[in-house]
Parts: structure tokens; sequence; C-alpha cells
């Protein structure tokens, strides 16, 4: 049966990839994993991981528009695809 923690880490996974977070979602799927099999050393290390890469995608979602470019390009884009601007 899951626990509230398994249905947060399938939630955050599904809600991840919605919006292009690809990152997000794989660690996500991981953490999932590591909650079903019981593993508190993966799922411990599955958290920092986790931390690491939703801080990214936090400070990239408050980028203003267009200035994506400017992003640390060494960490890579937290989004599969680039924002556009409205019109």
């Amino acid at each position: 049966m899951p626990t509230g923690a398994m249905r947060e880490a399938h939630t955050l996974k599904g809600l991840a990839g919605n919006i292009g977070a690809s990152d997000v979602a794989s660690v996500a799927a991981k953490l999932e994993k590591m909650l079903t099999a019981n593993d508190a050393e993966g799922t411990k290390l599955g958290l920092r991981e986790l931390d690491r890469h939703m801080q990214a995608l936090v400070q990239y979602l408050f980028l203003p528009v267009g200035s994506e470019a400017q992003a640390d390009q060494r960490s890579g884009t937290p989004l599969d695809q680039p924002r556009s601007p409205a019109r």
C-alpha cells in the first residue's frame, strides 16, 4: 500500500513531466522507487538530489521572460523547452 510520501513523489513525477522539467521528474521517479523499496539511505540521497533540482527549477522559473539565455549553462536548463514570451 502506497504511503503519503510515495504518492507525493509519484504526483511530483507527473507534474514535473507535464511542465517539461524532466530532471525533476526523473529524480522523483527514482525517489518513488526508493520509497517503494523501503530504502532509507537511498531515500535520503534521493531527497537531497531532488532538493538540488527543485532549487534550480525554482530559480529558472523566477527568471524574467526572455532572459533564459543568461541562465547558468553549466547546470543546463531545468526545462526541456525554453519559455516563449507572451504575445
